[in-house]
C-alpha cells in the first residue's frame, strides 16, 4: 500500500492512500503526535524516542516503532505494520507499507 502525507493549512498532516483520504495527524500539547481517522476519530499517538525515531501506540496499546534510514530523510517502521517512508520531490512523505 501506498500512503502520501502532505502538511496541511493548520500545520497538520493529512495522510491519503490510492483510495482518499485515510485521516490526519495534530501535534499535542507534549509534544507527542495525536493521530486520527478519516471521520475524525482519535485512534492513537506517537511519541519520539530518546535516540531517534519513535514509538507509535493505537487505542489498544503499544503498535510498533520507526527509526531513521541511512539515506536522508528514510525512515523505517517496525511493528504491526512494516514499511519505509521517504521525503517527496517537492513536499510531503512516501510511505510504502508491505502487505
Amino acid at each position: 500500500m501506498h500512503i502520501y502525507s502532505q502538511e496541511g493549512v493548520f500545520g497538520e498532516i493529512n495522510h491519503y492512500s490510492d483510495e482518499g483520504y485515510l485521516g490526519c495527524s495534530r501535534e499535542g500539547l507534549f509534544g507527542e503526535m495525536n493521530h486520527y481517522d478519516a471521520h475524525g476519530n482519535y485512534v492513537g499517538y506517537s511519541r519520539e524516542n530518546v535516540f531517534g525515531g519513535a514509538s507509535h501506540y493505537s487505542t489498544e496499546g503499544y503498535e510498533g516503532y520507526s527509526v531513521p534510514g541511512i539515506i536522508a530523510g528514510e525512515t523505517h517502521h517496525f511493528g504491526q505494520v512494516d514499511g519505509v517512508s521517504v521525503p517527496g520531490v517537492i513536499d510531503g512523505y512516501h510511505t510504502w507499507i508491505d502487505d
